[in-house]
């Protein structure tokens, strides 16, 4: 089976993929077609931001996270934390404070920051989306930390639009970039891919921890991210493109 990439296909929300297109499109410099198909929708969901007499830090996992908590409540002045670099520029542009993040941009490399270690008796609030993974959460308490979770966005199947291209533009043998693993259980749902094992589907994964789940279900990873970054999904693109996949 060729590894050849015949249509690039970028699976973030809506309002998260511009910047990556346009990015990937110079580097390709336009000879693959490259497409937005939306695999997860996202949606604000009602919260009540909890009162703290004393709060040492906020963790912040993704940019979406950023906007739906800021569209609706505030923080005192505290220690910010994003899980990345996309997430602390927009945790920037709503605070106009100091952010830390790790250079190793996943939980992994957030919970391993200096300013994690020692937090004994110490409040923190995790601000999230619905669902997800608990390293961070149970991390913090296990270091003695007493941990908040606010769930401000869910994550659901996009549009039945969405969903009708998605399945039409899959005849013509794409490459999915995936980014997280309610996308690709999207995909496998959306594709009906539980009633195809052999479907043989190509994907781009952004971890590693997710190359497992991918494989069980079948799908055939082509390339393995450093990242979700916007620079490491281009940097995996341009070494497909330097051993002439494209």
């Amino acid at each position: 089976m060729s590894n050849k990439i015949n249509q690039l296909i970028i699976t973030r929300p809506v309002g998260q993929a511009a910047s990556l297109l346009e990015k990937l499109k110079q580097e390709t410099k336009n000879k693959l077609p490259i497409t937005h198909l939306p695999l997860i929708q996202l949606s604000p969901i009602a919260f009540q931001a909890p009162e703290f007499t004393q709060l040492d830090g906020a963790i912040f996992i993704s940019s979406n996270a950023v906007r739906y908590f800021y569209q609706k409540a505030s923080l005192p002045p505290t220690q910010l934390i994003a899980v990345g670099d996309n997430t602390a520029k927009c945790l920037k542009e709503k605070t106009n404070s100091a952010i830390l993040y790790p250079e190793q941009m996943n939980s992994e490399g957030l919970i391993n920051l200096p300013q994690l270690q020692s937090i004994q008796q110490q409040n923190w609030l995790i601000v999230k989306g619905v669902g997800g993974r608990n390293l961070i959460q149970k991390t913090l308490i296990a270091r003695g930390a007493k941990v908040t979770e606010l769930d401000v966005y869910q994550r659901k199947l996009p549009d039945f639009q969405i969903q009708h291209q998605i399945s039409e533009i899959q005849v013509h043998d794409p490459v999915w970039i995936i980014t997280s693993y309610q996308a690709l259980e999207n995909l496998y749902r959306i594709l009906g891919l539980s009633d195809k094992p052999l479907h043989q589907t190509k994907i781009i994964l952004s971890s590693q921890r997710l190359d497992k789940q991918a494989r069980q279900k079948g799908f055939i990873i082509i390339a393995l991210s450093a990242g979700a970054s916007e620079s490491e999904l281009l940097q995996c693109v341009k070494q497909l493109n330097s051993e002439t996949l494209i």
